[in-house]
Parts: C-alpha cells; sequence; structure tokens
C-alpha cells in the first residue's frame, strides 16, 4: 500500500499508483451520480422558463433564452450517452468539465440578461457554486479551477450592475467565500473518506488473499497442498481441453522413506521431505504446479505436456532426486522417487486421472522403485 501523502488542508489522500484503481472502483458510481445531477439540473432549468417569462415576456430574448436552456439539455443528454459508452475515468472527467464549463456560461449569460437592478439570483447562485464542489467527481484541483472560474465570473456579473455600496459588496464577498470555504471543505471529506473507504477495500483485500495463500500452503514443506493441487487440477484441465491442449499428471512417493523415520526420528523424516520438496519444486517448469498431498506423496500438475514431454520432465527430476544428498539429523541421506503418470482423456475426471496415475504408481512401486510407468504399465525409461 503507498504511503498516505495529504495535500490541500490535508483533506483528500493521495492514493499514488492506485489512482487509476481507485477511479476505476467508483467510475459507475461516479456516472450514476453525474448523470442524476445533469438531469435535475437541466430539469430546473427548464422549469425556470417561467421566471424567464416574468421577465421579458414574448419577446425574442426569451425564446433566446428558452433556446439555451433547452440546447445545454441537449449536449447534457448527448454527453451523457457518450460517456457511458466510453465507460472511462479519462473519459468521465474529459466530459464532466465540458458540461460543467457549458453549465458555468449558460448561468452566467441567464444573469447578464436580468435587470441591472435585479439581485435576487445571488442566493442561487450562491447554491450552484455550491454545487460545483459537491456533485463534480474529479480531482480537488479541477474543482477549485472550475469554482474560481464561477466566482470571478460572477463578481464580473455584479461589477456590471447597479453601483453596490460597501455594506452590499462585503456582504455578497464574504457570502461568495464562505460559500467557497464549506464547498472545499465538505467535498473533500466526502472525497477523502471514498479514498480511506477504498484503501481499506484493498487492504481487506490484500489480508483475504494472504489468508487464501497460506490455506493453500503445506506449513512442512512450504510447497502447494493438497486443496491447491486439486483446484488447480481443475481449471487446468479444463483449459487444456478447451483449447485442444493436452495434460499429463504425476504422482509421486518416496522409496522406503519409513526407514529414514525409524532409523532417524520423524524430526529426520520431515527435515528430508522439506529438502526433497524444495529440490522438485524449483526446478519445475513455469507452468506447471508441485505440492504435498500427504505423507511423503507429492504430486505434479503438467498442463499443455505431452507425453514424451512429460517423461523428459519427469526423468530429469529422478535424476536430481538421485545425485542429491539430503541432510537427517546432521547425517546425509540419499532417497530414491517412484512416480506414476496419467495423460488426459477427454471423458475422464480429474478424480479418475488421479486414480490411475496411483495405480502407475503402485506399478513403480511394486518394480522395485526408483522408476516412472504410466498408467498401464508402460514404464518410462530413466537413464544412469
Amino acid at each position: 500500500m503507498p504511503k498516505m501523502e495529504w495535500r490541500l488542508l490535508n483533506l483528500e489522500p493521495n492514493l499514488g499508483n492506485l489512482e487509476p484503481a481507485y477511479r476505476k472502483h467508483v467510475l459507475q458510481f461516479d456516472l450514476a451520480q453525474i448523470s442524476l445531477v445533469v438531469l435535475i439540473l437541466n430539469a430546473f432549468s427548464i422549469y425556470l422558463i417561467r421566471t424567464d417569462y416574468g421577465f421579458f415576456g414574448w419577446s425574442r430574448l426569451f425564446f433566446a433564452l428558452i433556446l439555451t436552456r433547452l440546447g445545454v439539455l441537449a449536449f447534457s443528454i448527448v454527453a451523457l450517452v457518450r460517456v457511458r459508452k466510453l465507460a472511462s475515468p479519462q473519459a468521465l472527467e474529459k466530459w464532466v468539465i465540458a458540461l460543467t464549463l457549458l453549465g458555468i456560461l449558460m448561468t452566467q449569460f441567464i444573469q447578464l440578461t436580468r435587470p441591472f437592478d435585479y439581485l435576487g439570483y445571488v442566493p442561487i447562485s450562491s447554491l450552484i457554486l455550491f454545487c460545483l464542489y459537491l456533485i463534480l467527481p474529479i480531482h480537488l484541483k479541477v474543482r477549485l479551477g472550475l469554482a474560481g472560474l464561477y466566482t470571478l465570473l460572477d463578481f464580473i456579473n455584479l461589477s456590471m450592475r447597479t453601483p453596490l455600496n460597501t455594506a452590499e459588496w462585503r456582504s455578497i464577498a464574504m457570502t461568495i467565500v464562505f460559500v467557497n470555504l464549506l464547498g472545499l471543505f465538505i467535498s473533500s471529506l466526502l472525497h477523502a473518506n471514498r479514498r480511506a473507504s477504498y484503501l481499506l477495500l484493498q487492504k481487506e483485500k490484500e489480508a483475504n488473499q494472504k489468508l487464501h495463500e497460506l490455506a493453500m500452503i503445506d506449513p512442512l514443506t512450504l510447497v502447494k497442498n493438497r486443496r491447491m493441487f486439486l483446484e488447480q487440477g481443475e481449471i487446468e484441465i479444463n483449459r487444456c481441453r478447451r483449447y485442444g491442449n493436452p495434460f499429463t499428471l504425476a504422482l509421486i512417493d518416496l522409496d522406503q522413506f519409513k526407514q529414514v523415520n525409524d532409523t532417524l526420528g520423524h524430526h529426520a523424516g520431515d527435515e528430508v521431505l522439506g529438502d526433497f520438496a524444495r529440490l522438485m519444486d524449483g526446478n519445475t517448469r513455469g507452468q506447471d504446479l508441485f505440492a504435498r498431498l500427504g505423507g511423503d506423496e507429492f504430486g505434479l500438475l503438467m498442463p499443455a505436456t505431452g507425453t514424451q514431454e512429460a517423461e523428459q520432465v519427469v526423468e530429469r527430476l529422478i535424476q536430481l532426486c538421485r545425485a542429491a544428498e539430503f541432510n537427517a539429523a546432521g547425517q546425509s541421506v540419499q532417497i530414491r522417487m517412484s512416480v506414476g503418470l496419467a495423460h488426459d482423456q477427454a471423458s475422464v475426471s480429474l478424480d479418475m486421472l488421479m486414480r490411475q496415475a496411483d495405480q502407475a504408481l503402485y506399478d513403480a512401486k511394486r518394480a522395485g522403485g526408483a522408476r516412472a510407468v504410466w498408467k498401464g504399465g508402460e514404464a518410462v525409461h530413466v537413464s544412469g
């Protein structure tokens, strides 16, 4: 997790390299929010046509205002449809900025049409400014820029009207400053809370992932366990069948391992199991999965592997085991391994494939061990 850096009033945490993932995580919520807000604001704008009529009657200006409001509504609908098709955080931010700029210009244009001595729009203007902070699902700097532009245009608009006395200017200016500060503070708290919730969600996912991984690890040998072997086996065999690839499974058993336990003790046997498992696991291919199934029995999944290639893999592992010396209670011991192999058939389940490999392993042990045998009793040639 990246360390949270606090910027601008220490309210919104910087997510660092998690920012793109966060933006995708909240994308659907942001889309729903901005769609609802845009439609509500446009509905309110259409409702205010009655106010336009009250000021201007059936004049040209009245019809110009109607066309302005309807034009913004049409552009908003097109923009929302467009951004939903694109469905990316970057597209959403671009269209939100465009919609906001259009809304600001429309609002200022409508305010300019009002009589010069009319100040009744000031409360509405303050409400719109406050909403700019709350409704925009974009970065804080962009929100500040858009709100700052709206504030500047508001002051320019006011300066073009009937001169205000000092008290009126002070009252309006204090109201606008207060709305900016309040909007900045509340919107930043909302965004910070969403980001903090996302960080907690990510930590929870990481913790669950670690627990899942621990549940898939054999505590003695630190290789994958039987549960992981079975779960991944189902995934791999289905994938190979879907794409028409071969699939081979091997069961491995240590020859005469009981003698190590009987002569040197179970602790020494555990050491041998750990060393053997790490040797095998470290020398398998990246596509394979090696696991301890229980006791001194291990399994090897070989996806996308035909019979000839599987024989080469198994022969190499047998030779590695034969050449290795394992530590057991301070003594060096050598062990051998027997392998039973089974190749996938379209109608055979993973469980049946394991039964076939187990029978092949039994045949290998009965033939003296230190060898590999396919289901059906066909032996794999192992040199040396």
